[in-house]
């Protein structure tokens, strides 16, 4: 059995567009985050026992109290993407990186991954 990676992270859904989630998952799990969060890439390099990893992003929604409690906070799920490492392997960098510069990553979206879901209901704006 292959291990996996999941990670969640937070994002501002309700102020992005798809495109810009679309793009944004893409980048963070192809490309990396930034020079130390370096994506699929450094994770597949590093840990040869990883055969699978699962970014979701959800959205934190709080609900104002008028009162001493803390405010109730709701977890939504609101895109999920899973890569293996061999999907990975075959991928062509080139264009991933050509479409997060452009800012669109739809294409991309649908066909680099094993698993792509977007999905906005529950989701208030």
């Amino acid at each position: 059995m292959e291990d996996e990676v999941r990670l969640t992270v937070w994002v501002p859904a309700a102020t992005l567009t798809d495109a810009e989630l679309q793009t944004r998952a893409v980048e963070w799990l192809l490309l990396g985050r930034t020079q130390y969060a370096q994506g699929a890439r450094a994770l597949f390099s590093e840990w040869p026992d990883v055969g699978r990893v699962t970014l979701t992003f959800v959205d934190i929604q709080r609900t104002e109290q008028k009162s001493r409690r803390a405010s109730a906070e709701t977890v939504t799920p609101v895109l999920r993407v899973r890569l293996t490492r061999g999907r990975f392997e075959r991928l062509k960098l080139k264009a991933v990186e050509a479409c997060v510069e452009k800012g669109d990553c739809a294409a991309v979206f649908r066909a680099a991954f094993d698993e792509a879901r977007l999905d906005r209901k529950g989701l208030k704006r």
